[in-house]
């Protein structure tokens, strides 16, 4: 409940710009000094880039009014050095938002997975695993997507357009004013598609996350759906989920990509409307071609930043689903007890009490009502009934996994609930029937994180009766 009351809330707060202080404050601005550098590099490839289109008027003055070659051939030296340097600044801050982005994303993992396990049992029962995972990649990658987008869009395409629109009002402020009369009605229509943007990014991840639950149960499961001749049923809920989200993403294709025809339509009036008005410059009124030829090099090379810019908005929502989706595990309270200063456990009487425990791992579903017994030390005790009956509820609340809703859990006459949590669970050894391996050794498998010295391994190993398999593994 707690997960999805987080997610409401997220799913109802649309605020992008409190998202993007968010991300600028906690996680870009730990990156500052690197961004910084990369701006000054995206600073200086829109420079060449304006200076570029500036020049090309000298070289067609100096080759069609002055008919000066040494000009021609300094401008085309010029010209060359300066796309040398657009040329290595691009790489540099192309590799360098790279690092940083890969540097926020594994941040960003560490922070979704340290939330993630300080959490109790209770909170991942309400969702499926592969959940989890569609988040921890999704989320995690969402944050570096919109901070570079941000960053680029700043650094390398506003840049750029200031410098050209410079270098056109500096040719021709007329001129440029027709040029950008395209604006408004574009931001009009973008601000349309952003709202059916944000509903459909919404619907890919859920489909995204439906396709990985899919996929996990039946490689998890792939006994049971081998048993069971399952494989068709599998395969029709794999189509239905890959289809809906296909549908989805060919729907977000749709809207997304409407920006480009769009500028690419108004742009088109605007470069006719220039032309003329530039010809007519040229012929009337005794206008240098250079001046004409510089503004159109510089309205060429704006069309594209100016593109990527009318496009921001979309791309931003889009990637700030994903930045929601980090945030509410992020910010989702610890449901782990926190038991700092507590006193580690130091049994003295091996005496277990459950005393009139209420629990259920939903408010709504009682699953121990009443529960009262006695385990004595040095005595075998079990419980035994039917799936579901709460047998493996009465260990978890043993080992606190979870709490009880009321009544008390003792152990030696005092409550669980005022131990060191480490130290309680380390006194428990468990015998699942569900196995679990880790990806690690055999060693480790069978350890679990605690040092145990090579020759009690060993008399482990015997006694599971395993030695024929354990000696053909590496240790």
């Amino acid at each position: 409940m707690l997960l999805e009351k987080i997610r409401s809330k997220f799913l109802k707060q649309d605020d992008g710009g409190a998202l993007v202080r968010r991300l600028l404050t906690e996680q870009a601005w730990s990156q500052r000094y690197r961004y910084a550098m990369a701006f000054a590099l995206m600073g200086i490839g829109a420079g060449a880039t304006a200076l570029g289109a500036y020049l090309i008027g000298n070289v067609i003055n100096a080759a069609y009014v002055d008919k000066n070659l040494p000009a021609i051939i300094s401008y085309a030296i010029i010209t060359a050095i300066i796309f040398l340097i657009k040329a290595l600044a691009t790489y540099g801050h192309g590799v360098m938002l790279s690092q940083i982005g890969n540097a926020i994303i594994a941040n960003n993992q560490r922070r979704m997975f340290n939330a993630l396990i300080a959490q109790s049992v209770g909170f991942f029962s309400e969702r499926h695993s592969s959940e989890f995972m569609a988040r921890l990649t999704t989320g995690a990658n969402a944050a570096s997507v919109v901070i570079n987008l941000l960053v680029t869009a700043i650094g390398r395409d506003l840049l750029s357009l200031i410098g050209l629109v410079a270098v056109m009002f500096y040719q021709d402020p007329v001129m440029s004013g027709i040029a950008f009369f395209v604006a408004p009605p574009a931001l009009f229509i973008l601000r349309k598609m952003i709202r059916r943007i944000n509903a459909i990014s919404k619907n890919q991840f859920r489909g995204g996350a439906r396709i990985l639950e899919t996929l996990q149960e039946t490689v998890q499961g792939i006994r049971i759906v081998k048993a069971y001749t399952m494989e068709d049923a599998m395969r029709a809920r794999l189509e239905k989920n890959v289809t809906e989200l296909e549908h989805e993403s060919n729907k977000w294709a749709r809207i997304a990509h409407r920006a480009s025809p769009l500028m690419e339509g108004l742009g088109g009036f605007a470069i006719a409307g220039a032309l003329v008005y530039g010809g007519f410059r040229v012929l009337q009124t005794g206008a240098t071609p250079g001046q004409f030829f510089s503004f159109l090099a510089a309205f060429m090379l704006a069309y594209e930043p100016a593109k990527r810019l009318a496009r921001l908005n979309i791309e931003l929502n889009s990637g700030l689903v994903g930045v929601r989706i980090l945030f509410e595990i992020i910010d989702a309270p610890p449901t782990e007890p926190a038991d700092t200063g507590k006193p580690a456990l130091a049994i003295t009487e091996a005496k277990i009490d459950f005393q009139d425990v209420l629990f259920g791992y939903r408010p709504q579903e009682v699953t121990i009502r009443g529960m009262t017994f006695t385990v004595e030390p040095g005595k075998m005790t079990a419980l035994v009934g039917p799936s579901g009956a709460g047998k493996s509820t009465v260990f978890n609340l043993l080992t606190r996994m979870v709490d009880p809703a009321s009544g008390q859990v003792t152990l030696g006459g005092v409550p669980v609930a005022q131990f060191d949590l480490a130290t309680l669970r380390d006194q428990f050894s468990v015998v699942s029937q569900d196995s679990a391996l880790f990806d690690e050794t055999l060693r480790e498998n069978i350890v679990l994180g605690g040092d145990v010295a090579p020759d009690r391994l060993r008399a482990a190993i015997t006694a599971a009766h395993v030695s024929d398999f354990a000696d053909g593994l590496p240790l």
